[in-house]
């Protein structure tokens, strides 16, 4: 039985850029206050939608947007809230069935951090072939992306004041946690917020000896390959192990990219052209 983990999990919320892993804490119209995993950040090629888009999953008890709403990112004590977008129904962007994911969805507006974020983004080199990558050799590494702003109590990091970052504090492998795809599980269905959560197939990751790449706090990280494509998003757990949603899957009759804003850590690949490049390494 696969389940739904890290809702109710307190972390770090992170002040500064938008960056893939990022822990961000955003203000909704209506809603209130909620924390958010940046998990993914893309574009639309099926429409002329100009538009930036950052895929989202929860870290506080949220449901999906039923229509649009404006949101603000809430920044440090002192700091002004900046706007950021709007949340809109996830099915409205990736098309139907796409709410029984739990993902969600902002639409980026432009922002004094980022004036033209479409122009900013840089195409993401992407893993294909996710299921052969794991039988062909029977090992497929991969690596959790964080930002160490919510995973070192020790590191600061504020909005144009700069960072504190020490060797030390990278090396901890609480940071940059690495693991192997060690199986898969077609037809995924897990129970969250009333409602279940439905993937067609996810990849189960383990850093050997029964542990899981990820703690509860994880839940809705990229998760990348060794050569820095993305490959997958951290959705739940089953029994030892970390149950991640393969970012080829997501691609699958969608026409979308996925993109970075810069600033990742660690350096994810870029892509040598305008559409995604595969990688299977």
């Amino acid at each position: 039985m696969t389940k739904r983990s890290g809702l109710s999990e307190p972390s770090r919320v992170a002040n500064n850029a938008l960056r893939l892993g990022t822990i961000i804490k955003i203000g909704i119209v209506g809603d209130g206050d909620a924390r958010m995993m940046i998990s993914a950040i893309f574009t639309r090629e099926d429409c002329e939608d100009d538009s930036l888009y950052l895929l989202l999953t929860a870290h506080s008890h949220l449901l999906p947007s039923a229509e649009e709403v404006s949101c603000t990112l809430i920044r440090g004590p002192g700091k002004q809230r900046l706007a950021l977008g709007a949340m809109v129904p996830p099915d409205r962007v990736l098309g139907p069935e796409s709410s029984k994911l739990g993902f969600h969805v902002l639409r980026l507006d432009a922002t004094p951090l980022f004036e033209k974020p479409r122009e900013t983004a840089k195409p993401l080199a992407t893993v294909r072939n996710f299921r052969e990558g794991i039988w062909s050799d029977g090992l497929f590494h991969v690596r959790r992306l964080n930002d160490p702003t919510w995973t070192d109590p020790d590191f600061r990091d504020d909005v144009g004041g700069g960072s504190s970052r020490t060797n030390r504090q990278l090396s901890r492998p609480v940071i940059n946690r690495k693991g192997r795809v060690a199986g898969d599980l077609d037809e995924v269905r897990i129970p969250d917020l009333g409602t279940t959560l439905s993937y067609s197939y996810c990849g189960l990751v383990t850093r050997g000896r029964n542990r899981p790449l990820a703690e509860p706090q994880a839940l809705g990280a990229p998760v990348i390959s060794e050569s820095g494509a993305l490959s997958a998003i951290i959705v739940g757990a089953a029994d030892q192990e970390t149950l991640v949603f393969p970012v080829e899957e997501l691609r699958r009759g969608r026409p979308i990219e996925f993109v970075t804003l810069g600033e990742d850590w660690p350096k994810v690949k870029i892509a040598s052209s305008t559409r995604s490049v595969n990688n299977s390494s």
